[in-house]
């Protein structure tokens, strides 16, 4: 009915007052309604960032920040502020590295989301040279 804060005209008795705002979880708040009531107040907790991260193939440590992660899997970072690099691991193949932009988060009911797909390569096999000479 409004953005916060906000007042009110609503009828005597009681109420059940809702907030909400992207990123955070919704909260709510029970009042009764008369004239001369106290501003109603509602803190609302900041939803938690999470990357779900998968590799092909799958198995790869994947660091994120400061965080790693086996892949398939999911972890929570701290809420980005800028945009995050994400380095997938794996022995016999070379490492591959993804950007997550901070507008890759999308809303869901428990967290913000992103999810990444990282594809290794494999690691070109060495090649050994001789240099020999015969001996005859």
């Amino acid at each position: 009915m409004g953005t916060s804060p906000a007042t009110l005209s609503l009828p005597e008795g009681a109420a059940t007052v809702v907030a909400r705002l992207a990123a955070y979880r919704e909260g709510t708040a029970e009042a009764t309604v008369a004239d001369g009531m106290r501003p109603v107040r509602i803190t609302l907790a900041a939803l938690p960032y999470a990357v779900e991260v998968t590799t092909t193939p799958p198995g790869a440590r994947v660091r994120i920040g400061t965080r790693t992660v086996t892949a398939p899997g999911r972890t929570e970072i701290p809420r980005p502020t800028a945009a995050v690099r994400a380095t997938g691991t794996l022995t016999g193949y070379l490492d591959a590295t993804a950007t997550i932009e901070t507008t890759a988060f999308v809303e869901t009911p428990e967290a913000m989301v992103a999810t990444i797909a990282l594809t290794l390569a494999p690691r070109p096999a060495a090649v050994v040279r001789t240099g020999g000479s015969s001996g005859t």
